[in-house]
């Protein structure tokens, strides 16, 4: 495993100090667009709050008027037509309501990715336009997601299907495996230029199974 871990933090190191994306948002994200601090996010996610209370006492008000007109219909004090159509619009305007709250809870969710990486980019400023010396806890949680190990199997000389490796892949939480640059006049790069996206996931090297075990004793000639 001590194999395992020095590939995958040269991967990371690697990865993140190629990356234009990484170079890019700090630029746009902290150096262009710093207006959006953290006063003003609070401010956003506040807003954003209140409209979510909003649609939960107008989802609740939906669901009692549903209910009030099942009850009217099986007591039989509604005509089926009129509960059939009043019962399809409350539905449909509850669906509507949901997916307005949940559209409410995914910007809550961007704010709160924004200022993360706002953290994470001024913390790490200094070393953004260059490879990392060393890659700690707090700057793999900001961009990677997630690192899985899987065993790969193969044939051993007996021909039986047996482990003899596992490989990594590491998923990272933006597109910074392989992005570039793209500059709209190559021969002129004042022109400008577009960050093309890359992957998010890069898969390492096979890394062979330590089988261990003591080392042969070589046999001399005078050996019996």
């Amino acid at each position: 495993m001590d194999k395992t871990d020095t590939l995958v933090t040269e991967k990371v190191k690697e990865i993140i100090g190629n990356s234009s994306i990484l170079k890019e948002r700090f630029k746009e994200d902290i150096l262009s667009k710093k207006s959006l601090s953290e006063k003003k996010i609070k401010e956003e996610k506040k807003k954003l709050e209140k409209q979510i209370d909003n649609l939960n006492k107008e989802i609740e008000s939906l669901i009692n008027s549903i209910s009030s007109n099942e009850i009217n219909h099986l007591t039989k004090q509604t005509r089926t037509e009129i509960y059939q159509r009043i019962k399809e619009g409350l539905e449909e305007q509850l669906s509507i309501e949901e997916d307005n709250k949940k559209t409410k809870i995914k910007e809550i969710d961007d704010l709160d990715n924004q200022k993360d990486w706002i953290d994470w980019v001024t913390k790490y400023s200094k070393d953004i336009s260059k490879q990392f010396n060393n890659v700690t806890t707090d700057l793999l949680d900001g961009v990677v997601k997630e690192i899985l190990i899987t065993p790969t199997l193969g044939k051993n000389r007996d021909d039986k299907e047996v482990q003899i490796g596992h490989r990594f892949d590491i998923k990272f939480k933006l597109p910074i495996v392989n992005d570039s640059i793209k500059y709209n006049d190559s021969d002129n790069k004042s022109s400008g230029y577009d960050v093309v996206n890359g992957v998010k996931s890069s898969k390492g090297e096979l890394i062979p199974l330590d089988k261990g075990g003591r080392p042969k004793k070589k046999v001399s000639q005078t050996d019996g």
